[in-house]
């Protein structure tokens, strides 16, 4: 946890805009990526919402805002329930 002298990991890592460009480029890779596709969970959690909700519930996730966004659960949770995916 962030103390007074020591910045959080989010402001470390440059805040919501730095954040949000790695998770537009993050989010177009794994959504095209076909061995992640090949489960049928998560093919079809990637499609439940447009890609730039999806990059914004992402990036949101990040500013600690989870719990304000019940989609996101919604949306993620067969990507979570299967934490080993069978990709060579």
């Amino acid at each position: 946890m962030a103390t007074q002298d020591s910045p959080s990991l989010y402001e470390r890592l440059g805040g919501v805009y730095s954040i949000a460009t790695v998770v537009d480029d993050l989010i177009d890779r794994v959504m095209a990526d076909p061995r992640l596709n090949a489960n049928p969970l998560v093919d079809d959690a990637h499609h439940k919402v447009p890609p730039a909700g999806f990059k914004y519930l992402v990036t949101e996730m990040g500013r600690g805002h989870r719990r304000e966004h019940p989609a996101l659960d919604r949306h993620m949770s067969p990507m979570l329930a299967r934490p080993k995916a069978d990709i060579d």
